[in-house]
């Protein structure tokens, strides 16, 4: 059984149940591991019927003086927003957010893995519903170590947040075997698409055509059969942008010869999603210092 170390508010673990109550704090937050832990997921049926947010933490630690660091992954039901924040002693910074509804007395599945590359960097994929919603990489070395936990927050004494189907797993420091090719299903979900649409050999032949293009743009020779995450994370989104090509019936010029243009018009809420997307391949392409793309997006429909 894991053994959770309480740091503020009130916590019970009963019949695999983790609940924390806010009490005077207005915040409550556990942990358990080791500071030492430094290539994990974490994952929880996450429900907060009170209260305002509540969140998995990641590479949690303590200086000498006791004030703590870590890497926060927040539900936002008071406002409706996912963000990941960065927290050392009393100083609180947002490092990636997205509005996402969020409905108190609802379950949601949350996971957040925390790993580091072979340069020592770390990085963070918050995923909700099974789909990655935000991440955050190149972390500083003194966020790639620490404990999990998990908090909640709330206005009243008696708020709080239940945290089920806990599961803590190791994971290979070694980055660099992620077979992207397997990940079918994950690249239509990553845009809303149901299983059957794309087609399975239709969404392999646009995970190479992501790759090929990636490749090509950074003078890279990244294999979609055995990659780092960040490499395989580009290739999920350009191909995902394809499957939504694919299916809705938009258009993305000289996806094959030259994607350095794509338009397509479409809701708010769809020019958004491939926005984010495709600004994930930028950045990853963007760090590789190498060629850049243009990207053009047509005004929405309403």
């Amino acid at each position: 059984m894991i053994e959770y170390e309480s740091k503020q508010g009130a916590w019970s673990f009963t019949n695999s149940v983790l609940q924390g109550i806010v009490g005077a704090d207005k915040r409550a937050l556990c942990v358990a591991g080791s500071e030492t832990d430094t290539a994990y997921s974490v994952q929880a049926s996450v429900n907060q019927a009170a209260g305002t947010k509540a969140s998995i933490i990641v590479f949690y630690t303590e200086d000498v003086d006791f004030n703590p660091r870590y890497v926060e992954c927040v539900l936002d039901f008071q406002a409706n927003r996912l963000h990941i924040d960065l927290v050392d002693a009393a100083q609180r910074a947002i490092v990636a957010e997205k509005d996402f509804s969020l409905t108190k007395g609802t379950a949601y599945p949350v996971k957040v893995i925390a790993n580091t590359y072979s340069d020592g960097s770390g990085y963070v994929l918050f995923l909700v519903n099974n789909v990655v919603q935000l991440r955050i990489e190149e972390l500083a070395a003194i966020y790639t170590a620490g404990m999990a936990g998990f908090a909640c927050e709330g206005t009243l004494v008696t708020d709080g947040a239940t945290f089920t189907d806990i599961v803590v797993q190791s994971l290979a420091t070694t980055v660099g075997n992620v077979d992207v090719t397997t990940d079918l299903d994950t690249i239509r979900g990553r845009v809303g698409l149901a299983v059957t649409e794309p087609s399975d050999p239709d969404v392999a032949k646009y995970i190479g055509e992501a790759c090929e293009f990636i490749n090509d743009q950074i003078n890279g020779t990244i294999d979609k059969t055995n990659c780092a995450q960040a490499e395989a994370e580009a290739i999920r989104n350009l191909a995902a942008i394809k499957c939504f090509f694919d299916v809705t019936g938009a258009s993305s010029t000289g996806w094959t010869a030259n994607i350095g243009i794509i338009t397509f018009s479409g809701s708010p809420e769809k020019i958004a999603m491939i926005n984010y997307l495709w600004l994930r391949v930028k950045e990853f392409m963007d760090r590789r210092h190498v060629n850049t793309v243009q990207f053009k997006v047509g005004a929405a429909n309403y």
